[in-house]
């Protein structure tokens, strides 16, 4: 993700030349990640795309207050238990045959 939110990040709002903190610059980032799953919407298989693209957001959204599974926000951002969970039912769906191709 972070080669792909380079590739839309304007110059002037890479870290390096960050004159401010990076609350000032997160709308910027924030708007490139957009981007970058907009990129990543064209490679990910219909049957897939709407958990994958949730499950990025999840892992890398700009803002650290904001990462990690809904539930479990605002306590550890660094349990993945649900997102692997989530990963989890993908795969077993897949592997019966209930995602379409």
């Amino acid at each position: 993700m972070n080669a792909s939110l380079m590739k839309h990040i304007h110059p002037s709002h890479l870290p390096q030349k960050w004159t401010h903190d990076y609350r000032s610059v997160l709308p910027y980032i924030r708007d490139a990640f957009e981007q970058a799953l907009t990129d990543l919407d064209c490679d990910i298989p219909d049957s897939v795309k709407t958990k994958i693209l949730e499950i990025l957001r999840w892992l890398c959204d700009p803002d650290p207050k904001r990462r990690g599974h809904p539930t479990d926000l605002g306590r550890s951002q660094f349990n993945l238990e649900r997102i692997i969970s989530a990963f989890d039912l993908l795969a077993s769906r897949a592997e019966v045959g209930l995602l379409k191709a």
